[in-house]
């Protein structure tokens, strides 16, 4: 099959960023971190993305090893990658990274990376709003989304609960009586992804914080706009 060569195609193989635009600044916890994109890389082949936690700044390269230029989806994958590294750091204090040997901790940073891309390319969570998906798919899995969920008695004071063998999402819309707010709904959401996650992708015996983990992808995503730059990218780039 013969790729359809288009000017925008043509265009972009020269100049990455004149397609994917990404913020020039996000904030990742209580810090704001400068993006430097696209950034050249000149000391160390082989590397198309850095964090720099200290210096509260992430590096992205639109292109590989070879100078050649880097697709939509590998640029947001290195995105969101860092993206990633700054939460751990940020956010959990380095938890994860401080308690797994450097190669498992960048696997598992690669898998969260890719996962959420896939996430954002097959699903709408549309966290500034309350419309809420019917389904979530991860990976080739369907999980159907019940909201608003009501639990029984004994687990009035649950927000969200995963059933995995069931492919089924559970969130509670209220709680004795008073209607959780938007931002605990979505929240509630995007800690459920990430639990499906780790169970679908990593399928760890690591102890992450769920909850911790969940909320601090949250507030970057919804913050930041996360989605919103990877649908735009995706539709520029004839992938949306």
């Amino acid at each position: 099959m013969t790729e359809k060569v288009t000017k925008k195609t043509k265009d972009f193989r020269k100049y990455p960023d004149s397609i994917l635009k990404l913020p020039k600044t996000m904030k990742i916890g209580g810090i704001n971190y400068e993006i430097k994109y696209p950034h050249t890389f000149l000391e160390t082949r082989g590397i198309t993305g850095l964090h720099e936690g200290f210096f509260a700044v992430m590096k992205i390269s639109t292109v590989d090893d070879n100078g050649n230029p880097s697709p939509v989806l590998r640029i947001l994958d290195t995105w969101l990658h860092e993206m990633c590294h700054a939460i751990d750091f940020v956010c959990l204090g380095n938890h994860i990274g401080d308690n797994l040997p450097e190669d498992d901790y960048e696997k598992y940073i690669d898998t969260f990376a890719a996962a959420w891309l896939q996430v954002f390319r097959d699903n709408k969570l549309n966290l500034k709003s309350w419309d809420m998906p019917n389904t979530i798919r991860i990976m080739g899995f369907d999980y159907e989304v019940f909201f608003p969920h009501v639990f029984q008695d004994s687990l009035s004071e649950v927000a969200y609960s995963l059933n995995n063998p069931q492919l089924r999402m559970y969130i509670a819309g209220q709680s004795e009586g008073h209607k959780y707010p938007l931002d605990v709904v979505k929240c509630s959401l995007v800690c459920l992804i990430t639990k499906a996650i780790i169970d679908v992708y990593i399928r760890s015996d690591f102890e992450f914080n769920i909850r911790a983990l969940g909320c601090a992808f949250y507030q970057v995503f919804k913050d930041n706009d996360v989605e919103g730059v990877i649908r735009k990218a995706l539709m520029l780039d004839g992938k949306g």
